[in-house]
């Protein structure tokens, strides 16, 4: 999605990087569990060094675990699996969204309509606390 132009520091490396939208419900993979709506989804979507993002593929969401969670240098990436989100539960315990991804877990390996959704909710609950934050 190069037309995104999506360039920014990554954390990792201290380098400028080109970012890309990866689907984790692939567009290509005819999938009956998740509709070609959620796909377009909040839910459905994470941000990857263009790199990664040529090796997540149209891979099953279960296969890219990997890649979200130890190769992705953003956090909101990173926690695309909800056992990692609990690996950050000391520093976001204290957020409503936090409380909200507990009450809703998500999982990549039974990636449907449910786990979308309830990701969705959580990105939404993050983006209204770092709204407010702003303020």
């Amino acid at each position: 999605n190069d037309y995104l132009n999506l360039k920014s520091v990554d954390p990792a490396t201290d380098k400028w990087v080109k970012w890309e939208i990866d689907h984790i419900a692939a567009n290509a993979l005819s999938d009956s569990l998740v509709s070609q709506d959620s796909k377009q989804g909040i839910g459905n979507l994470v941000l990857l060094n263009f790199k990664k993002n040529r090796g997540a593929g149209n891979s099953e969401p279960e296969s890219k675990k990997h890649i979200y969670t130890v190769r992705s240098s953003l956090v909101l990436t990173k926690i695309t699996d909800y056992e990692t989100l609990r690996t950050y539960e000391k520093d976001l315990k204290k957020m409503p969204s936090f409380q909200t991804a507990l009450a809703h877990p998500w999982d990549l390996n039974n990636w449907t309509e449910l786990s979308i959704t309830n990701r969705a909710l959580y990105l939404r609950g993050v983006l209204k606390e770092l709204l407010l934050l702003q303020a």
